[in-house]
């Protein structure tokens, strides 16, 4: 007898995008940049076609599955894998290329979360449960794996002792991320058996 020891996935980086003010238009532009950036490789696999706001945005410019091709791209990866970090705001602006416009602060200029050491690198947990709820509720409870979570800290290379024992923003980065993913999991019962922490 041959046992399989292969699964094949898709592995990608998703960022969340919550909606900057509760209104239609921001929601909308937040659902976008999800469909743009996230839901542009994974709807073929999963669903068997391309997110219908990237359908009326690009129209005939966007490759046309025949019924063949939809049937052998739908389902076919065992699980989905995310890295994902940190989340940014959300809003419409029609003057942007593909109508919306983010950033880690909010329209007042307030910080998303606490900066790690990255320009682009926020502490913002509830992005873990949020991204692990739309892809579970959407995706119809697919198993999802998160490949990748995790931060750095300004200064941390010149670390010494005490210091690195003692790593309190880390621990509670992934406190956090992991409450949230855990709150998540219990709440909308889904599918996530594997969590991976980035560490150098």
């Amino acid at each position: 007898m041959c046992v399989s020891l292969y699964r094949t996935a898709a592995l990608l980086d998703v960022c969340h995008a919550p909606a900057a003010c509760p209104i239609s238009a921001d929601k909308q532009a937040a659902q976008n940049k999800l469909d743009r950036e996230f839901g542009w490789m994974v709807d073929p696999l999963l669903t068997g076609r391309y997110p219908e706001s990237m359908r009326q945005a690009l129209g005939d410019d966007l490759p046309r599955f025949t019924e063949k091709q939809k049937a052998q791209l739908k389902g076919s990866i065992d699980f989905l894998g995310i890295n994902i970090y940190t989340a940014r705001w959300v809003w419409h602006n029609p003057d942007k290329p593909f109508g919306w416009k983010e950033s880690s602060r909010d329209k007042e200029g307030v910080p998303i979360g606490e900066q790690g050491g990255a320009t682009w690198l926020y502490n913002v947990p509830f992005a873990m449960g949020n991204v692990l709820r739309y892809v579970g509720e959407k995706y119809n409870r697919q198993e999802t794996w998160i490949t990748e979570f995790g931060t750095g800290i300004t200064g941390e290379g010149a670390w010494t002792g005490n210091q690195v024992l003692n790593d309190s923003y880390r621990t509670k980065f992934y406190s956090g991320y992991l409450n949230s993913a855990c709150d998540a999991i219990k709440k909308y019962k889904l599918n996530v058996p594997m969590i991976f922490a980035w560490s150098l």
